[in-house]
């Protein structure tokens, strides 16, 4: 399915398991770049070498985010846009897109 998505970027909270995991490959399937947010950072990076198999050209990178920590947040998103590029688009809560540009 191409829903268009292709060379934009996305970040993923709880992208290790679950329906975090699960939104990160089906984005990673579409040719969208991935920052991959989650406190298992060893599992987030299974998930971006999978959505980086899927799609070769895809630039997926493995931020590390627990978001019972709020102080964390600010530099992590940072981080992700100094590597990814800017976002400027729609957010969403918890375990899943926080944005995609």
């Amino acid at each position: 399915m191409d829903l268009g998505l292709k060379d934009r970027i996305a970040f993923v909270t709880g992208a290790s398991r679950g329906i975090g995991r699960a939104i990160a490959l089906a984005l990673g399937a579409e040719g969208v770049h991935l920052a991959l947010f989650g406190r298992d950072l060893a599992a987030c990076r299974k998930v971006a070498a999978e959505a980086r198999r899927r799609h070769r050209r895809l630039r997926a990178i493995v931020v590390p985010l627990d978001f019972a920590q709020p102080s964390q947040v600010r530099p992590a998103v940072r981080e992700a846009v100094t590597a990814l590029g800017a976002w400027t688009s729609s957010s969403t809560a918890r375990a899943g897109l926080i944005a995609a540009a």
